[in-house]
């Protein structure tokens, strides 16, 4: 079973086009195989299945088999969040991207912090820092990925909504009407003072919060 699971992986690696060296990374780089078109109903039968085969293999002790017992969600829910950011990115990937360049501290660094992230809207900004360091190794600093690890989900999004008023893709620049910052964004002075208390933005001038 193992190698035809092996075979399978490798055969999907050699006809995914332009996938095929993200997933080569992912896979020979470190050790993560990827899925796809999994539905709630297959994550629950991998649920009872893992759980059943820790039940039936005695040569685990019982306390250790409660403990993986225990675990065995969990195991899985980081995992459906990795592959759910993978496939996000894949969607995103250009024709001529450069995943194979990826450095694997990178790539693990990314992975390790991806199995956390549940929500789907934040996936989605996860899933485009994966491409897009993919299409353009170096693009995404490590900073940046252990920042958006811990910042919470609602700052997170700002940050996403910031960046897409960028105009110049050379410099990444925003001009903001301070007078009227409410009014043509979604976010305070308190969420920019975050922002820069994060290091994921800077301004040429202090802020001031709104009264």
């Amino acid at each position: 079973m193992c190698f035809e699971l092996l075979n399978t992986i490798d055969e999907t690696i050699k006809t995914a086009d332009k996938a095929t060296g993200l997933l080569s990374k992912l896979y020979r780089g470190i050790g993560f195989i990827p899925g796809f078109g999994g539905k709630r109903k297959d994550e629950e039968e991998a649920v009872h299945y893992l759980i059943e085969q820790i039940k039936n293999n005695s040569s685990i002790p019982p306390l250790l088999q409660a403990a993986y017992i225990s675990k065995a969600r969990e195991t899985l829910k980081k995992y459906i969040n990795q592959n759910s950011i993978v496939n996000l990115a894949i969607e995103q990937l250009s024709e001529s991207n450069h995943a194979e360049s990826v450095d694997d501290s990178w790539m693990s660094l990314f992975m390790d912090a991806a199995q956390h992230v549940s929500n789907e809207e934040i996936q989605i900004i996860w899933g485009t820092l994966l491409a897009r360091e993919c299409n353009s190794p170096g693009a995404i600093p490590k900073t940046l990925l252990h920042t958006l690890s811990f910042i919470p989900s609602s700052l997170a999004k700002k940050f996403e909504e910031i960046c897409s008023y960028n105009f110049s893709p050379f410099f990444p620049l925003v001009i903001i009407d301070y007078d009227h910052c409410r009014s043509f964004f979604n976010f305070t002075f308190y969420d920019l003072n975050e922002l820069v208390r994060h290091n994921l933005i800077f301004f040429n001038r202090p802020l001031a919060k709104l009264s």
